[in-house]
């Protein structure tokens, strides 16, 4: 085995020029395909992120279908009760929201005011500067991360966040608030008593919007507005805007789903738009590795051409090779040694350029699109790099069967006379 050896990195080394097009030819077809499938996982990555994890996709918001008529299907607390016994479901909650006017000094926002019960306010991160009462008489405000952005200055029609931009400013401040529209309106003086945690342009349902006790906001209402109409809630029964149905398991969303369908309600949750654009991913990571296997073909096709120029070149060397008691397989070893080798080295380069490749992609996106100083639009982990090293290889071998299978058949006598 040790001339095999021998011979092979002497052939590689007589014909260094034919050699290192070889290489070149691999090293373009790994750089296309690790490059191309990089870009591919990279936004995949980033997409899922802005999907959230894996609790808000076990969310599912459940509504009460427009211009409904049947009473049963409104979301009052015994609705909730029903909806907890469902099979697969591990939790249920309210959510109220009021379509709210807040000013802070000389910023305005026009949003929903949201309410959730006291469990679900008290696992949202806030700042270090945050404070919930406990025993609070009128609704305290927790306001999203990315809320800046939501505030305009009705002079300058600039947001908060192109101003000062520090929400965290804004607790304790008292907010002037207007509840409702027309002639349900509540106008009053609420405190910001915290604000979430997160960069301003971390964006998200929660980062978007402003939360507040469901059990004080259900209260207040029921105290400041008109007598049987809290804002247009004229039931008997508190109806609430929504409830939000939480699975036990990830795999059991579409189950739930189906049955809350089933029953006439309308649903929307994270994992139906996820899955959507898991779809749309996956074409996009196939039609990148697509291009990246043509040139992955190419670069064999190269390495096919040289081995069988080869191979013709050293017909002499093969017969002698014959008559000294070179058996065929050992001849074929040869060939598709050398093969292997062109396809392992110009892999593991290509691997390094694309590394290098990847880290000029990154910081030109960062820069370009303005995005998070560390993002990384082009992830190349080690899985991906060791693939394609492994399937140069492959490939590489694969390319020089033919021209070894014609080596190993061609007779010593014939190999002689073309000398």
């Amino acid at each position: 085995m040790k001339f095999i050896m021998h011979l092979t990195i002497q052939n590689i080394k007589r014909r260094r020029v034919r050699t290192i097009l070889t290489l070149l030819g691999v090293m373009i077809g790994v750089v296309a395909v690790v490059s191309l499938l990089s870009l591919g996982m990279g936004l995949k990555r980033e997409l899922l992120q802005g999907y959230g994890d894996d609790a808000s996709i076990r969310q599912i918001t459940v509504q009460t279908p427009e211009n409904n008529q049947n009473k049963k299907m409104l979301l009052t607390d015994h609705t909730i009760e029903k909806l907890a016994k469902l099979d697969k479901v591990a939790n249920v909650y309210p959510r109220y929201e009021v379509f709210t006017n807040i000013q802070v000094g000389q910023y305005t926002a026009y949003t929903n005011l949201v309410g959730i019960p006291s469990e679900q306010l008290s696992a949202i991160a806030l700042t270090d500067t945050s404070s919930l009462s406990e025993h609070a008489r009128k609704p305290e405000l927790v306001i999203g991360n990315a809320m800046g952005y939501m505030f305009f200055h009705e002079g300058s029609m600039t947001s908060y966040q192109d101003g000062k931009g520090d929400l965290n400013a804004w607790i304790g401040e008292k907010a002037k608030v207007s509840l409702g529209l027309d002639e349900n309106e509540i106008t009053d003086r609420l405190t910001i008593a915290g604000v979430m945690q997160g960069d301003a342009d971390e964006f998200s349902e929660q980062s978007q919007s402003i939360y507040c006790d469901i059990d004080v906001l259900r209260a207040y209402l029921k105290k400041h507005a008109a007598q049987g109409n809290v804002l247009g809630n004229a039931y008997s029964s508190w109806v609430y805007s929504s409830v939000v149905v939480e699975v036990g398991k990830m795999e059991d969303v579409e189950f739930v789903v189906k049955k809350l369908q089933d029953m006439g309600y309308q649903t929307t949750n994270m994992k139906e738009y996820r899955d959507t654009a898991m779809r749309t991913v996956r074409m996009l990571e196939l039609l990148l590795g697509g291009i990246g296997l043509i040139s992955f073909l190419v670069a064999a096709i190269g390495i096919s051409n040289t081995m069988t120029t080869a191979v013709y070149d050293r017909v002499a060397e093969i017969g002698t090779l014959k008559v000294l008691g070179c058996e065929k397989r050992e001849l074929m070893a040869m060939i598709l040694l050398e093969a292997g080798i062109y396809g392992l080295v110009g892999g593991a380069c290509g691997v390094v350029l694309s590394l290098l490749f990847g880290k000029i992609i990154n910081r030109i996106a960062v820069s370009a699109l303005l995005l998070e100083a560390g993002t990384k639009i082009a992830v190349i982990t080690p899985k991906l790099a060791l693939s394609a090293v492994g399937m140069a290889m492959l490939l590489g071998t694969i390319a020089g069967y033919f021209p070894s299978r014609w080596a190993a058949k061609l007779s010593p006598l014939t190999a002689m006379r073309r000398d």
